[in-house]
């Protein structure tokens, strides 16, 4: 399990240091299915309860990340691969909103997080 870990942090150490990725310093909220005006069709028209399975969700503001860019969320030296596939109505600038499917409780454990590093592909 180590070495997984340890394989993790140097591909992600990688693209870190990678100039592909564009990093900036972000405020990361939470959103849930449950959330009043979530009725869980991205803006993208895709079905994020079922996507969000497979792979993290995320909204962003589609003027400075396009929708369907890969992006990564780095907190405390983890890091959490997400695809941008949703936007939302206070989603502007250097502001992402986490999507916790219906898990009401870890969405609020999150809460709101400033100054987080997120990677996305540059345009």
């Amino acid at each position: 399990l180590q070495a997984e870990n340890d394989i993790l942090k140097k591909e992600n150490k990688f693209l870190k240091d990678n100039h592909i990725l564009e990093w900036g310093k972000f405020t990361v909220t939470a959103y849930t299915s449950l959330d009043e005006g979530c009725d869980n069709i991205a803006y993208s028209g895709l079905d994020i309860m079922e996507l969000s399975k497979y792979i993290t969700i995320v909204a962003v503001d589609k003027d400075l990340i396009a929708l369907g860019t890969f992006v990564i969320i780095e907190k405390d030296g983890n890091y959490i691969d997400a695809l941008a596939l949703d936007i939302g109505g206070n989603i502007k600038g250097n502001k992402i909103d986490l999507y916790f499917r219906d898990d009401k409780e870890g969405a609020k454990k999150w809460g709101v997080q400033e100054n987080i590093n997120v990677g996305f592909l540059k345009q």
